[in-house]
């Protein structure tokens, strides 16, 4: 009986781990920054890959749209209106960012996740370009 129970849990084990493999991003790595449009404001949203919270992923909000959707290990860019922007995420709890977006500057969001009652909850922080350009480059697309 003790050899079915430690079967069984090994077999759990494996599964939840493809399971959590599974909701990463799977897209190209990233390269290189863009330049903002002309009259825009370019943002980088990108969360860092993490065991912790691995198979939870959310879209990001701002300006009445959905932006993009952030998985463990992602990125994606995108183009928004000048002016204060609210960038908003959820889970189980809303996380919001404010920037003043100023046309042909580009800002970066650092996503995450932290504890949840039931499921962990959605976090967004503004990062400045130096930690972006260091954190970035080990994501990859989310599509």
């Amino acid at each position: 009986m003790n050899k079915k129970v430690t079967l069984f849990a090994y077999i759990v084990v494996v599964l939840g781990l493809f399971a959590l493999t599974g909701c990463g991003a799977k897209g190209m790595q990233f390269a290189e920054f863009k330049k903002p449009q002309e009259g825009k404001g370019l943002i980088y949203i990108y969360r860092p890959e993490s065991f912790i919270g691995g198979g939870i992923y959310y879209d990001v909000h701002a300006q009445g749209k959905v932006l993009g959707t952030l998985r463990n290990g992602g990125y994606f860019s995108a183009y928004v209106e000048p002016g204060e922007v609210e960038f908003w995420a959820k889970t189980e709890a809303k996380s919001s960012v404010y920037i003043e977006v100023k046309s042909n500057q580009m800002y970066c969001i650092r996503g995450g996740i932290s504890m949840g009652l039931m499921i962990g909850r959605a976090e967004l922080n503004v990062t400045n370009a130096l930690t972006c350009k260091n954190e970035i480059l080990a994501t990859q697309y989310s599509e």
